[in-house]
């Protein structure tokens, strides 16, 4: 998560940068190339952290229904009362 930030902010600077168009040609391409691989580190980053929220969303989920499969077992399991 740290590097997705980080990217966001490098990105977002070069962007900045680009824009005034007060950078030499040399340094503005540069200054997009790192852009541009910020932005890809942005959204690589930001994938990761959707897909590591679906996976533990989905291991809640497993863990839930292991449990209240548990639950059922052991009160199936219950002998009957004996008559009174």
């Amino acid at each position: 998560m740290l590097i997705t930030v980080a990217s966001a902010m490098v990105c977002a600077g070069a962007t900045i940068a680009l824009i005034r168009g007060e950078l030499p040609t040399a340094y503005a391409e540069l200054a997009a190339g790192v852009a541009l691989l910020a932005f890809g580190a942005t959204v690589y980053g930001l994938l990761r952290t959707v897909l590591v929220l679906v996976e533990s969303a989905g291991e809640r989920r497993r863990v839930a229904r292991e449990v209240s499969e548990r639950r059922k077992v052991d009160r199936a399991d219950d002998p009957p009362a004996p008559p009174p």
